[in-house]
């Protein structure tokens, strides 16, 4: 009998220091009277294998039509929509495609003519029939095409002016993150400035909750999620969901930074949010493990060394993990799994240019976790090294 309650007493505390573990990497602050989720970067020490099937679903295999009116260079930049495929090439125009590769179009120009481009695009936004973008110009106006017809839509002026950090467009509404500077009051001023497509100002809704630990990842970031509106500010450690009058605060990400000025110590760590959605937020943690001073003219120099690895917070069940030997069971091969593919508007979107894929095949056709293999592999079959990118695509879960 006694050893069955020693027996019991080890289960129940195995189970309570577990527990003790989940609620040091995952808490709750209070914060205006609500509670709201903090993830510890430095507490949470698990590490899980995953999958990109894991991420993605609704996969396709898309082999680009390739012919002298659409050559797409290496460096484009993509875009999966419902319908369509975009390929924005600098200095070059704006290429639409189906979702079964067929070139459709150069939906926008580049030039100085009537609805030509003369400044590289800094926006893009793919919002099903229709593309909106703004211009590196200043004029500070959204363009819109319906790319059914690829019929230019009316513009819309924006009401803030001076460089927008991003924006988004939801029914009738802009939201925009404006630029901040001393005239906003300092980085801890955020605010969203809402407006009507018709360029009836709303509102500006302010951020009233300061910088509370500290991150650095040099980019403010507008979203969508699940028909919600989320906002990272640049520096800030707050994932804010935007309602029509206020920034509530959702999630909290503590890097464990004790120094917010130094950036180069051993042990720092700068954060990226790589993709949120209802059931998921994927975050990037890059933490600095050696700093090198060197001589220099005029005094020293400094440069650090350090590690990527993938947090993942899984939302419905409040558990945070590093991802461990990730595999891309989709392609076999891989160059960065999540740099610019996981999207804002829910789809995931990975290019691989055809002489790689071509150079890889024996291995793709050796490797076993490889899912629709024979459909890849007859991709690869028809493919000549000149010819587009291969994309696969699909919806995040």
């Amino acid at each position: 009998m006694n050893r069955i309650n020693l027996l019991l007493c080890i289960i129940v505390l195995c189970f309570f220091a577990c527990s003790q573990k989940r609620s040091n990497e995952i808490s709750s602050l209070i914060i205006e009277g609500k509670p709201v989720l903090q993830i510890d970067v430095k507490k949470v020490k698990d590490s899980i294998p995953k999958k990109l099937s894991d991420f993605v679903t609704d996969i396709k295999y898309v082999k680009l039509e390739t012919n002298e009116n659409c050559l797409i260079p290496a460096f484009a930049m993509w875009m999966a929509g419902k319908k369509y495929i975009l390929v924005n090439v600098p200095r070059n125009g704006v290429y639409q495609f189906s979702l079964d590769g067929k070139f459709i179009r150069k939906v926008i120009k580049v030039g100085n003519g009537p609805r030509e481009v003369k400044y590289p695009i800094l926006y893009m936004s793919n919002c099903g029939n229709y593309l909106h973008y703004i211009e590196r110009s200043g004029k500070n106006t959204i363009h819109g095409i319906n790319l059914n017809t690829a019929e230019f839509l009316d513009d819309i002026p924006l009401l803030k002016r001076g460089v927008i950090r991003d924006l988004v467009i939801l029914n009738d509404t802009v939201s925009i993150a404006p630029l901040l500077g001393a005239s906003t009051g300092g980085l801890d001023k955020y605010y969203i400035f809402r407006q009507t497509k018709q360029a009836d100002a709303l509102n500006s809704i302010p951020c009233t909750i300061k910088n509370l630990i500290s991150n650095d990842d040099g980019k403010d970031m507008l979203y969508e999620v699940g028909h919600k509106l989320h906002y990272r500010p640049v520096g800030n450690d707050t994932i804010f969901e935007v309602d029509k009058k206020s920034l509530k605060p959702k999630i909290i990400i503590n890097s464990g930074n004790k120094n917010k000025t130094i950036q180069r110590d051993v042990g720092y760590n700068s954060i990226t949010i790589i993709h949120e959605s209802k059931e998921l937020l994927l975050l990037r943690i890059y933490t600095i493990e050696k700093v090198e001073i060197y001589e220099m003219s005029g005094g020293t120099g400094s440069r650090s060394y350090g590690k990527n690895r993938i947090l993942y917070f899984d939302k419905k069940n409040k558990v945070a993990s590093y991802l461990k030997n990730f595999k891309n069971d989709l392609a076999g091969i891989d160059f960065n799994p999540y740099y610019h593919r996981m999207q804002d508007n829910g789809m995931f979107c990975s290019v691989y240019q055809s002489v790689d894929l071509i150079e890889n095949a024996e291995n793709i056709k050796s490797d076993p976790d490889i899912r629709n293999k024979e459909k890849l592999l007859n991709i690869i079959s028809e493919l000549k090294e000149n010819d587009n990118p291969v994309l696969i695509i699909g919806k995040i879960k």
